[in-house]
């Protein structure tokens, strides 16, 4: 994302938690205006360029809210969007089709930690049916339908006519996955 770096992009990080990494954004994007998101009140930090808003992903109200939020500040589709929220298996399913809509075209839709359900039992509530992450980015990436409880045929459609590249890294640990998916 390095060629992003002195432009002016708009960047939602979904799970700020206190803002750490938000800081760093901050700090690398030097004119990138940023939102965050998230269900908790520590956020710490402050800046005409930083705007936190409470929003509950799974909470339609609090959704709604949101998009009215960045109608009202004329500010509805991103350069970057973060999910590093919950790392619930479902949640991360259905943020990325609540808000990859929002992603401006070349854009990326980034997920952290996305095996984090794998290797923390609290965070899978996936079923019987239901396609690892990586099989979902792969079958995205190759436009193959596939069934998921949360990701229908439409916007699985809307994917394979909007995803130009999905990238995934392998952290150090064990449990440390990204992926980028870049839009068209």
């Amino acid at each position: 994302l390095s060629y992003l770096k002195n432009k002016e992009i708009k960047l939602l990080e979904i799970g700020t938690w206190k803002g750490a990494s938000v800081a760093s954004f901050y700090y690398y994007f030097s004119k990138a205006i940023i939102f965050c998101l998230d269900r908790n009140y520590k956020f710490q930090f402050k800046s005409s360029r930083i705007n936190f808003f409470y929003c509950n992903t799974r909470d339609n109200i609090d959704l709604k809210k949101f998009e009215n939020l960045l109608i009202y500040k004329k500010s509805e589709f991103f350069d970057i969007i973060i999910d590093d929220a919950s790392h619930i298996y479902s949640d991360m399913l259905t943020n990325f089709k609540n808000f990859f809509k929002r992603v401006k075209s070349s854009g990326f839709y980034i997920i952290e930690d996305f095996n984090h359900y794998k290797y923390y039992p609290h965070l899978d509530d996936s079923t019987s049916i239901s396609l690892n992450i990586e099989e979902i980015l792969e079958r995205l990436k190759t436009k193959q339908i596939f069934k998921s409880i949360t990701l229908d045929e439409n916007f699985q459609n809307y994917c394979f006519n909007n995803i130009s590249e999905v990238s995934i890294h392998k952290g150090i640990q064990d449990d440390s996955y990204i992926a980028f998916i870049k839009k068209k």
